[in-house]
């Protein structure tokens, strides 16, 4: 992949400009640009339901584009067939640019050297040429489906004050983060709530009880309780603000899946389509069910259980989480729910294999993510749906989530991830 530089202000996603020499040691033009994507996310310190849109919508347009010219699986949305001929490295890379340069217009001039960079590799004749009209075509028709979908639309949050419902929680007290995702139009589900979980418990429920007791112990700044592992666990995916956030981290474990399975640009174009669809409308799920029931977060419902009417918790005026509590309701967890539909989606293409992988942005958590040797830590699974249970689970060794809301945000990615690959890019001979 590019060298990646540092421009003022912000790490951003360049290239090295040394065009012959990089050309032939790239890996791929879909992981290529899979990475400009996660470095715009980085750079941009984009949230998880956004990133996974700009993913959706660049892995849509790369898909289209190699498809429309193999034509061996279903197209997401682009019916038409590519002009004959045309070089499908060539399609992807103007497709990703198309898509980027109109999400992120400001960065258009590191784009630009970067389809320079991915088209160096391609002979320039015609079938260069017939690749990046028909890439510009399908990425100008993605965007096209995607303009007023709602993402950038305004809606009114405001906290209610009633205990068992969400409000800003410390350091920052920052406003509630993205109301508007509930109406985000999905990408492949029939609507929002088609995946909707029942409710949380309530706060004087028995299972209320049990949950709070585990998180507050668990997830304690200074739990006395939670081992080296599990704190661990807890900054591995932390995947915070500056990073690849918690979809980019399982973008992360694809593309070392792809390495080690060698699978070709076409197999990766609809490898990681189904993945940033799938993550995308998990998104939509999993702030649909944040918004539709306003649950509060650990710190709340911990400093204030005199509230609560249970008899079974007791308050801790001082009790603060491990890592950072995210602005916005508590139930379900988006890293449950990007987790269990991501492993799904990557189990029912490679198997629920085991699998190790390094802390993808170390940097964020250095003391933590970095060992003797300066390296990043890795990290090692039985399975690909046991990486998805432990994300799930370093929610709660983080203070940040109760352990109903990682198990309604599994359920819910799943049953979601099942209905993308039952429905979405199938082979054509089916």
């Amino acid at each position: 992949m590019a060298t990646r530089i540092r421009m003022p202000g912000v790490a951003v996603l360049a290239t090295s400009l040394v065009l012959a020499a990089t050309a032939a040691a790239r890996a791929d033009v879909v992981i290529d640009w899979n990475n400009v994507t996660l470095d715009t996310i980085r750079a941009r310190r984009v949230p998880p339901p956004p990133a996974t849109r700009a993913l959706a919508m660049v892995h849509a347009a790369i898909y289209d584009a190699v498809n429309g010219i193999e034509r061996t699986h279903q197209p997401y949305f682009v019916e038409r067939p590519a002009p004959p001929g045309a070089s499908p490295g060539a399609a992807a890379a103007a497709a990703a640019h198309q898509v980027l340069s109109a999400l992120f217009p400001d960065l258009r001039d590191i784009y630009d050297a970067y389809l320079t960079e991915s088209l160096a590799g391609v002979p320039p004749n015609a079938a260069r040429n017939k690749g990046v009209a028909w890439g510009r075509f399908v990425g100008d028709r993605i965007l096209a489906l995607r303009r007023d979908d709602g993402a950038d639309r305004i809606v009114a949050y405001e906290p209610s004050g009633e205990f068992g419902r969400w409000e800003p929680t410390p350091p920052r007290f920052a406003d509630a983060l993205l109301p508007q995702w509930p109406s985000v139009t999905p990408f492949a589900m029939r609507a929002a709530d088609q995946f909707l979980p029942g409710p949380p418990p309530g706060p004087a429920s028995l299972e209320y009880a049990i949950a709070f007791h585990e998180v507050k112990e668990l997830g304690d700044l200074g739990s006395l309780t939670r081992t080296d592992d599990q704190t661990q666990v807890a900054y591995f995916w932390e995947d915070g603000p500056g990073s690849a956030t918690p979809p980019g981290h399982w973008q992360l474990i694809a593309q070392q899946l792809a390495a080690t399975f060698g699978t070709t640009p076409a197999q990766n174009a609809r490898l990681f389509a189904l993945l940033s669809l799938t993550q995308a409308d998990a998104a939509i799920v999993a702030w649909d069910s944040k918004y539709h029931y306003d649950h509060f977060r650990p710190y709340t419902g911990i400093t204030r259980a005199e509230e609560d009417g249970n008899a079974l918790t007791d308050a801790d005026p001082d009790w603060a989480p491990l890592i950072p509590t995210p602005p916005f309701p508590s139930y379900t967890s988006g890293h449950s729910t990007f987790s269990g539909a991501s492993a799904v989606i990557l189990v029912r293409l490679f198997g629920d294999i085991p699998i190790s992988s390094p802390a993808p942005d170390p940097h964020i958590w250095p003391d933590r993510l970095l060992d003797r040797k300066g390296a990043p830590v890795v990290r090692s699974w039985p399975s690909l749906s046991f990486a998805a249970e432990e994300a799930g689970r370093s929610r709660i060794y983080g203070g940040i989530h109760w352990q109903y809301d990682n198990i309604a945000g599994l359920e819910s990615g799943r049953e979601l991830a099942e209905f993308v690959f039952a429905y979405y890019l199938r082979p054509l001979e089916e």
